[in-house]
């Protein structure tokens, strides 16, 4: 995507997934996607989550917590909770 934020971290290292033949994950990423253009605050909400997550470490799922992924998920399902969000499957 032209439109990608730069993937690079403070200390000059790159995070990034790399995911073969896998459609699901793909769907999945591109659904997360959709809900950001709803309303640009659902972007934000979402990496400042991401960035606690990391911060307390509590986002590998390799250490037995729940990862990155899961924690979009859970923002999503909040603010569908409170009707800030539709869901976008249901269409």
């Amino acid at each position: 995507f032209l439109n990608a934020g730069n993937p690079y971290t403070e200390d000059g290292s790159i995070d990034f997934d790399i995911c073969f033949m896998n459609d699901i994950a793909v769907a999945n990423s591109s659904l997360l996607r959709e809900y950001t253009f709803v309303d640009y605050r659902v972007r934000t909400l979402m990496m400042t989550v991401k960035q606690w997550a990391k911060e307390y470490k509590i986002n590998s799922a390799k250490d037995n917590f729940i990862s990155s992924y899961t924690w979009m998920n859970l923002v999503i399902f909040y603010l569908q909770c409170i009707g800030f969000l539709p869901n976008l499957q249901s269409r």
